[in-house]
């Protein structure tokens, strides 16, 4: 890719919701005419966790921390690995005409992006993993989506995170997981402000990845009232649903072994398209509960919270500090 190929510039109005910005990115993939047009589309977002289309949450996300701090988990539709967003994360979503040449070729979509970091004096590479690396340390990661007829190609750039939140927000429970999903690999991550050789912050960088993209001059794509409802009522019905977010993953087993006071317990639970085949509590005093009322229903922590609450399978702890334990 060359800056000379024209590309508009799909204006979000500097909108940080990240079901929003994901809602608006498939909007634009599945209804913009792509034959004769590109865009790209580059945004900030409030805290979140975006996992890939494949994952299981649980798998990949402190999911009980979230919770607890009020941050979003969001299913995306391209693959790769779950992934933490802030305010000092910048996301680019490059998206056109399916192309054979393009599918899987990062570094057509990473070349001018990597020139803005060398532009601040950052030695970066892009690896096998299609992954932006400052020696041994991720900045960027990259995936995409594709329907053989249009495709985006998007990726992540670090300028400023909060690294211990990302620290606290990837690291799962101790569990056993059996399940088809994607996990996610492991990465030592940095900030590029970090090694930069001049002092920039985060808006002049964009303003450089946007013109090393773009060029000097860009057409802007502008969204109608009508876009933006359409959008809003996707972000309302999918990308803030718990139906997609959470139970949209492989059928999965999972065991996780906790304490209440001095009994330890053994929990597991079988989930087949969302919905829960089989729970359990094993105790060490060799009690085994076979909870039964949650079979049937959505392995979702409101619905566990609710049977919990008029029947807690395990005494001496309250349902909420339960549910918060297993889910």
């Amino acid at each position: 890719m060359t800056t000379c190929i024209r590309l508009k510039l799909v204006c979000n109005s500097d909108c940080t919701d990240p079901a929003y910005n994901l809602a608006l990115e498939e909007y634009c993939v599945r209804n913009l005419d792509l034959s004769s047009e590109q865009y790209l589309l580059i945004y900030i977002n409030n805290p979140c966790v975006v996992i890939g289309k494949h994952q299981n949450v649980f798998a990949e996300c402190n999911t009980s921390y979230l919770r607890q701090k009020s941050v979003p988990i969001i299913r995306r539709i391209s693959g790769g690995g779950a992934v933490y967003h802030d305010r000092g994360n910048i996301n680019f979503s490059y998206i056109r005409k399916f192309s054979d040449r393009e599918i899987n070729n990062y570094s057509e979509f990473t070349r001018p992006v990597l020139k803005t970091l060398f532009d601040v004096g950052v030695n970066c590479r892009l690896n096998e993993r299609n992954n932006i690396l400052i020696g041994d340390k991720k900045i960027s990661g990259n995936a995409q989506f594709s329907n053989m007829r249009v495709m985006f190609s998007h990726g992540t750039l670090l300028f400023e995170s909060d690294l211990d939140e990302i620290k606290r927000s990837l690291r799962v429970k101790e569990q056993l997981i059996e399940s088809k999903h994607v996990k996610s690999v492991i990465s030592n991550v940095t900030n590029i402000r970090e090694h930069v050789s001049v002092e920039i912050d985060l808006m002049s960088f964009l303003t450089m990845l946007k013109k090393n993209i773009l060029g000097n001059s860009y057409d802007e794509f502008r969204l109608s009232e009508v876009i933006k409802r359409e959008v809003e009522l996707l972000a309302k019905t999918k990308y803030r649903s718990s139906t997609w977010n959470y139970l949209a993953c492989p059928d999965f087993k999972m065991m996780r072994n906790f304490h209440s006071g001095n009994i330890g317990i053994k929990y597991f639970v079988a989930v087949e398209k969302g919905i829960v085949r089989e729970m359990s509590f094993e105790t060490s005093d060799g009690r085994f509960i076979n909870f039964e009322k949650m079979i049937g229903i959505e392995y979702l922590y409101n619905n566990i919270v609710t049977l919990f609450s008029t029947d807690n399978p395990v005494n001496g702890i309250s349902a909420v500090e339960l549910a918060d334990k297993v889910y």
